[in-house]
């Protein structure tokens, strides 16, 4: 079984498991990656993971595709962590780019030059008074938002946001705005904009977000949509 496309240490999955008929959506991290075993650490929220034999789906980023690998819990690890052996070939799904979800964020967003660089890497912290928690149109390349401002097509702007994840994990971006319209509810603009410099450890983050909320969203479809086997 080739290791080309498997997921890589570090990198940020979502699992998707069916037991007794009910599905459920995992995240976690990847700590050791091999043909013959994956280490995964689960957010848990204090549930059990699912036992030993349980057949499991991971999803995750390989590309601009969302890659599929089918699995079976080997080994429980301290409750958190799952050996994963794989039982068949990755599989490409659709383009990561296309997989969107809505999503209750906090957001904020100013002006930026061409030349403005990306900040390193920081916590999430507490939203500040300029961030508005909203129903958010997320995806892995942009994402649409209110936001009471001045922008027009073409300008670029710097996006922060946190995503409610058991650990609130902070995105930075800058984006191109690719839509701005006058919402009548709010009085405020209706953006729209495309991610144009994203850290990949952000990137890798946002997917799983997205991925996660997509396919909760599926509800008692996701079997069907993820693998008729599982």
């Amino acid at each position: 079984m080739s290791m080309e496309r498997f997921p890589t240490e570090d990198q940020f999955i979502t699992a998707v498991t069916v037991r007794d008929g009910n599905a459920a959506v995992l995240a976690g991290r990847v700590l050791v990656a091999k043909e013959r075993g994956i280490v995964v650490r689960f957010e848990t929220d204090g549930e059990p993971l699912p036992p030993r034999g349980n057949a499991i789906t991971l999803l995750y980023g390989g590309g601009d595709r969302v890659l599929r690998l089918r699995t079976t819990i080997a080994e429980v690890i301290d409750g958190a962590k799952l050996l994963l052996e794989p039982t068949g070939a990755v599989t490409e799904g659709e383009r990561r780019e296309f997989l969107r979800t809505d999503a209750e964020i906090d957001v904020r967003t100013e002006a930026v030059g061409p030349d403005y660089v990306l900040p390193g890497e920081a916590s999430a912290g507490a939203p500040k008074p300029d961030w508005e928690r909203q129903i958010a149109d997320l995806s892995g390349s942009g994402v649409g938002f209110l936001w009471d401002g001045l922008y027009r097509k073409g300008d670029l702007v710097f996006v922060q946001m946190i995503l409610p994840t058991p650990v609130p994990s902070a995105v930075n971006a800058i984006a191109e705005v690719v839509r701005a319209s006058r919402d009548a509810d709010s009085g405020k603009q209706r953006l729209a904009v495309h991610f144009t410099a994203l850290d990949e450890r952000d990137r890798d983050v946002l997917i799983n977000f997205v991925f996660r909320k997509y396919y909760e969203q599926l509800g008692s479809r996701i079997g069907s949509v993820i693998d008729p086997d599982v």
